[in-house]
């Protein structure tokens, strides 16, 4: 058993299929946190491209790899993510988004301010391949306001959450240039 100084503060959890391309810029982008105490999780649900091999050319002790032998869905393979997390608090981070240096630092300043809440969500920038940024994707509540968790995903928190206002998703080159339709979100982790 680890002891609590070996324990990393946030785990950076990741379910990834078929996407290496992307997945090594997520995976790079929570490797160079400005808060050191991260660790970065990834399942991969059986890909058949190169996912596993460019995660395992990284080569970083930071990044823990699991590699399903067989595919088993999206619920399962960010269950199986989850599981390996060790952090007390718990980044999701899609295989196709990447975060900027001070994700991490800036949530976990939101939580020390407010010590009651149980998550912290933020809207993402849609960036297009060659980096211009395409919008913000609309907020569905007050911006650095608590809100009540029943609002959002009904009583399954029994807490609040915040939200925070500064990521940026890459959308993978849409000629169209859509915004990504997806939030970040960093929760307490209370192992089960």
């Amino acid at each position: 058993m680890e002891s609590a100084a070996e324990r990393p503060v946030g785990s950076i959890v990741i379910a990834a299929y078929n996407r290496a391309r992307l997945l090594e810029k997520a995976v790079r982008s929570g490797l160079a946190q400005s808060h050191p105490g991260v660790e970065i999780v990834v399942s991969d649900d059986a890909s058949p491209d190169d996912s596993v091999a460019v995660l395992r050319s990284i080569g970083d002790p930071r990044l823990r790899i699991n590699a399903q032998h067989k595919n088993v869905g999206v619920r399962d393979n960010w269950t199986a993510a989850l599981r390996m997390a060790r952090g007390e608090f718990v980044v999701f981070l899609g295989d196709d988004d990447f975060l900027s240096e001070n994700f991490v630092q800036r949530h976990l300043a939101v939580f020390a301010a407010r010590p009651v809440l149980a998550a912290v969500f933020c809207p993402l920038a849609g960036i297009s391949a060659d980096g211009t940024a395409r919008g913000v994707l609309a907020e569905p509540f007050p911006v650095d306001e608590a809100t009540p968790a029943s609002a959002v995903i009904g009583k399954l928190l029994a807490s609040q959450i915040f939200l925070s206002g500064w990521e940026q998703k890459e959308t993978g080159g849409s000629s169209k240039g859509d915004c990504c339709g997806d939030t970040a979100a960093v929760a307490r982790h209370e192992e089960a």
